[in-house]
């Protein structure tokens, strides 16, 4: 029984392994996905100049908001797309958490505001070398 219990861990660990092989053979580059990924990025850059204004802030965090919900279900509906999917639901939980900040808070910080867009900033960065590396 234990020979038969090892044997199905081995073959299930493999399963896995050749899953994860097949689906980064399978992935290709997807220009809408990164167009979207560089619009995330461009846009919480330009937005660090207006952290100055709450209400300029709000507008700009509306528009990431619904970059990155795009993002979100077009990168969950692309098969074999996993570490990109990934990214994107971590990448919306930043973006949301802060949109969440700004409605009905007439006093968020600036600092605030600059860090949460420089962590969307990197972010998006370091998605767009994973999107960009993929097989064209």
């Amino acid at each position: 029984m234990k020979k038969y219990s090892l044997l199905l861990v081995i073959l299930l660990m493999g399963c896995s392994t050749v899953e994860k092989a097949v689906d980064a053979y399978l992935m290709k580059f997807d220009a809408n996905e990164y167009k979207l990924i560089t619009d995330l990025r461009t846009n919480s850059s330009l937005a660090k100049a207006e952290c100055f204004d709450v209400e300029k802030s709000r507008k700009n965090v509306e528009k990431l908001y619904l970059t990155a919900l795009s993002l979100r279900y077009y990168a969950e509906a692309l098969p074999h797309n996993g570490p990109i999917q990934k990214s994107s639901v971590e990448l919306f939980d930043i973006v949301d958490g802060m949109n969440k900040q700004y409605k009905g808070n007439d006093k968020v910080s600036e600092v605030f505001c600059k860090v949460k867009l420089t962590s969307i900033e990197n972010n998006a960065k370091t998605m767009q070398v994973m999107e960009g590396s993929k097989p064209k």
